[in-house]
């Protein structure tokens, strides 16, 4: 049995002393049609457009940021996070609008076995990446002293392959424990449905308690979610202290410096706000497991999912907007590579003989 194929289940047959009948057609509740039609409209129309647009957005963050020389080896977390963005929504495309446009079904369900692994691989590395951008700039902004020595630019790129590998090899049983179960009108010989369910050696209480459920809950949501929580509010009082000190002394605040951790501030409030919602999904899918009082409809529990993979979408294409709104400097030297790019050439980069410098407001 190969790793595509796991069972046919043949409807209109005789199994022992039990007969499964030919089934019968049978329409939809009302329930089941709205939440079709809500999967449509997002999964195939509202995801492809955001997609689209952030897969646009986080190539122009990556080449605006590669060409801001003065300030290329402390942004490169950020780069390595606008990749890991631009990963995730080009797998996403194959995930979820691809499910409305592949005229074959059961194709469309083989390649999931390998894409779903893939979209969950980007997610993990998106949210470990975010979560060491926002150490990153922790480290930068409170323990300035020993900044240098820990934040050097071998070390980012040490820490980033890191959490790159880290993202494969956490995600990789997700690439085995799958098969495609046909199920298959014996009357007809027609394929009525192709599901995508856990193989044999995987199916069992240990696997989905440590793995799927604590694993994943405490390594990918819990801890990140939280570890990040922490330290966005540790940089907003930094941020509020050091102007009130450089106002108190009169002194010039480093409005560059400032500037950039506000922009991360926006992006992990906008990442948590986005990633909080598949948490809650989880918690709730393992209740209506574990607990047979908590009864959860599963068109409602369908409608959340639905809205979850979308917050995921929109966080993975919002930090080209972040900058665009926030960051000073961002907005400067996007001005200047399309000036570059469009103008008549004579337009030079010079940032690292001449450093840009932006006026406080």
């Amino acid at each position: 049995m190969s790793l595509h194929q796991c069972g046919v289940m043949e409807l209109g047959r005789v199994e022992g002393n039990v007969t499964i009948y030919c089934p019968k057609n049978s329409s939809l509740s009302s329930n089941e049609i709205h939440t079709s039609i809500f999967e449509l409209v997002v999964e195939l129309y509202l995801i492809s457009v955001f997609c689209l647009i952030g897969l646009m957005g986080n190539i122009v963050v990556l080449v605006v940021l590669r060409r801001d020389h003065e300030r290329r080896e402390p942004m490169m977390l950020l780069q390595f996070l606008a990749v890991a963005d631009a990963m995730y929504l080009l797998i996403a495309v194959f995930r979820y609008p691809t499910k409305y446009l592949m005229p074959d079904y059961n194709m469309y369900m083989n390649m999931q076995l390998y894409i779903f692994p893939m979209l969950k691989t980007a997610q993990s590395i998106c949210i470990w990446m975010m979560l060491l951008v926002t150490i990153d700039r922790y480290v930068y902004v409170c323990v300035p002293l020993r900044a240098i020595q820990i934040l050097s630019p071998r070390n980012r790129r040490l820490l980033a392959v890191l959490v790159i590998i880290c993202g494969i090899l956490y995600n990789l049983p997700r690439f085995f424990d799958s098969c495609i179960m046909t199920f298959k009108n014996a009357c007809t010989g027609q394929i009525l449905l192709s599901q995508k369910v856990y193989a044999q050696k995987f199916n069992h209480k240990l696997y989905f308690d440590l793995y799927m459920n604590a694993a994943y809950l405490i390594f990918l949501y819990i801890g990140p979610l939280v570890t990040l929580a922490v330290l966005n509010t540790k940089l907003v009082r930094a941020i509020k202290h050091s102007r009130k000190r450089h106002n108190s002394i009169g002194a010039h605040t480093d409005n560059n410096e400032s500037n950039a951790t506000l922009v991360l501030i926006v992006i992990v409030v906008v990442f948590i706000v986005c990633e909080t919602p598949e948490l809650i999904v989880t918690i709730l899918s393992n209740l209506d497991r574990w607990s047979e009082r908590i009864n959860i409809s599963m068109p409602l529990l369908r409608i959340f999912s639905t809205v979850n993979e979308f917050l995921m979408v929109i966080n993975s294409s919002s930090n080209f907007f972040i900058y665009i709104a926030f960051g000073q400097r961002f907005r400067l030297v996007m001005r200047e590579t399309v000036k570059t790019a469009f103008g008549n050439g004579s337009t030079v980069m010079t940032y690292e003989s001449e450093p840009l410098q932006l006026q406080p407001q």
